[in-house]
């Protein structure tokens, strides 16, 4: 009995130090205490890690079969902060400062790396092939969704999803005309409340004929779009970039991070459309890519190009894994108005996926994420 007994909880004890563990992060500006957005946690040379927020949070759980390794806090501009796992608390958030680089070099007026912007920028790319991992691979990720209508907060769910990635390889342009990834839903996690409206009811009050009708869809699946949309800005920003040899791009930040010298390469102005590209100097990898693509009337536009494809907000952070890029993180934000009038109705959705781990997971191709996501899996 007492063996029995002995053997039972050794399996316990096993299961439960086997299970990965959950932790959470605040990084903060070490001279003024203020929180860092978009800084990367990453366990070192893995994929797994986050993207802190707005406010500097963060959280990840770190299978114990990498309960040696250390934690790699970076940001542009700022020194790196390396911390082993074993010193990191489970039970409450770790707060974890980093220091401003003293070689910061951002607030330089003009640039000058001996080249201009759009040659710095088409080195990059054609060195995709090389600087991003290019072989199929599959991830899992959490995916957040909020949506606010009319100023309230109406909608939320979290889900796990799995994600199939073809990676990129310009070279031979194998995936051109193909989706870069697929997703397919491995779990809802959590769902609150409903969406007040829908690319249908939006149409409707605008007295708009939807060509193809409404196609079965009694729900806005954000997701759907938000997937669609990181496929083509991939592709236009890495395969199918014409616009990188013309047009007024500019230098317009250059950072320190320990040993690398990283430029934020931008066109376009903060108060309309603006597209930029983060890049290392010396490797011409891109870590960071970020836009806005706003909504601009016009008289060939239709009453509903205000709601869809409405205006965007992204950013998209990518980690190194064994000196190759992976999508780490994308965070996108639509704005949609029902006609030109906000007094009809304002929808803001805003998603969120963060990339764990890789994944051997058997996926269930019923389980794909479409149009009809929120309908057929949270309604």
């Amino acid at each position: 009995m007492k063996i029995g007994l002995m053997v039972i909880l050794l399996f316990l004890g096993f299961s439960i130090d086997s299970q990965a563990q959950t932790y959470s992060f605040e990084i903060l500006n070490q001279a003024t205490q203020e929180p860092v957005p978009f800084a990367h946690i990453q366990v070192e040379n893995e994929l797994i890690g986050t993207v802190t927020d707005m406010k500097g949070r963060g959280t990840f759980s770190i299978p114990p079969e990498f309960s040696d390794k250390s934690i790699i806090v970076s940001f542009i501009g700022y020194k790196s902060l390396s911390v082993p796992v074993e010193n990191l608390h489970s039970q409450k958030s770790n707060s974890l400062m980093i220091e401003e680089s003293s070689t910061d070099l951002e607030e330089v007026q003009v640039i000058d790396i001996g080249m201009s912007p759009q040659e710095f920028i088409n080195i990059a790319l054609m060195k995709v092939d090389e600087t991003f991992f290019t072989r199929k691979y599959q991830s899992s990720g959490l995916y957040n969704e909020q949506v606010i209508e009319d100023g309230d907060s109406t909608f939320f769910y979290s889900a796990k999803l799995i994600i199939e990635s073809q990676g990129f390889n310009k070279a031979i342009n194998k995936n051109r005309f193909i989706e870069n990834d697929e997703a397919y839903l491995d779990e809802i996690v959590s769902k609150s409340g409903d969406q007040k409206y829908s690319i249908v009811e939006a149409a409707e009050l605008v007295g708009f004929t939807l060509p193809y009708g409404d196609e079965g869809r009694e729900e806005d699946s954000f997701i759907s779009d938000f997937f669609v949309f990181k496929n083509n800005i991939e592709k236009v920003a890495f395969l199918e970039n014409t616009k990188a040899y013309e047009g007024d791009w500019y230098f317009e930040k250059i950072s320190k991070q320990e040993d690398k010298t990283v430029l934020k390469v931008s066109i376009g102005s903060k108060e309309g459309t603006y597209f930029s590209y983060w890049i290392d100097r010396d490797s011409y990898s891109i870590t960071s890519m970020e836009g806005y693509f706003p909504y601009e009337s016009s008289s060939s536009a239709h009453k509903m190009a205000s709601y869809h494809p409405g205006s965007i907000r992204f950013r998209i952070d990518y980690f190194e894994v064994d000196g190759k890029s992976h999508l780490k993180q994308l965070r996108m934000t639509k704005e949609s108005l029902i006609g030109e009038d906000p007094i009809l109705g304002r929808k803001i959705s805003q998603g969120n996926l963060t990339i764990e781990n890789l994944s051997s997971k058997k996926v269930d191709k019923k389980q794909r994420v479409d149009a009809r996501f929120v309908q057929k899996f949270l309604k």
